[in-house]
């Protein structure tokens, strides 16, 4: 005999489910959207004023633009299991497709370099300038650190210290903050005219 009780308790459960998973399909075709987008934006102002900066010139990340796309597009499509891991930890072993964290050194070393180096090569361009400049060499200087602050939080993230993770953010973005606020503060010229 069927129940129909049963029955409807399952259908309604299963239109809840559905429109849970409709919400996050759309927020997930969003995000991947506004990710392409960005990836293009930075893909042409690249190839449009490269040609203006040496360290855009020496960085090039032309080919990175179609790996991050890639590796973006796996990473929304990958598998998640919540069941094998511990709710209070962030982990990857959620993830299905152990294999795409591959990805990330690559796009997190090649985001290191070219923030950190970035600014750091501003700090001694700025230091060797000489007068005047203190104040924009400390602030790039700020930046750059502020930059590397999160990278040593997902090493420890990667080791098991999920905490710092949080901590070194903030204080990444506090000095980032910092330092631009020191930069834009200045009142002596930039070493680029168009600033």
């Amino acid at each position: 005999m069927i129940r129909f009780n049963i029955v409807l308790a399952l259908a309604r459960a299963e239109a809840r489910l559905t429109r849970r998973l409709v919400r996050y399909w759309l927020f997930q075709g969003l995000a991947l959207t506004v990710g392409i987008a960005g990836f293009v934006y930075y893909y042409w102002i690249h190839w449009a004023f490269s040609s203006w900066s040496a360290t855009a010139a020496l960085l090039n990340p032309r080919f990175l633009v179609g790996f991050i796309g890639i590796a973006a597009t796996l990473v929304l499509l990958t598998p998640v299991s919540p069941l094998g891991s511990d709710p209070e930890a962030l982990t990857g072993r959620v993830m299905a497709w152990s294999w795409v964290r591959a990805f990330t050194p690559v796009v997190n070393t090649y985001a290191v370099v070219y923030l950190v180096g970035g600014a750091a090569w501003s700090a001694v361009s700025y230091r060797l300038r000489g007068r005047g400049s203190r104040a924009r060499a400390v602030g790039n200087m700020l930046i750059a650190i502020g930059g590397l602050a999160p990278a040593i939080g997902g090493l420890f993230t990667r080791f098991g210290r999920t905490g710092v993770l949080g901590v070194s953010l903030l204080i990444g973005l506090t000095l980032i903050w910092s330092g631009y606020r020191t930069v834009v503060g200045d009142a002596s010229p930039s070493l680029h005219p168009d600033q």
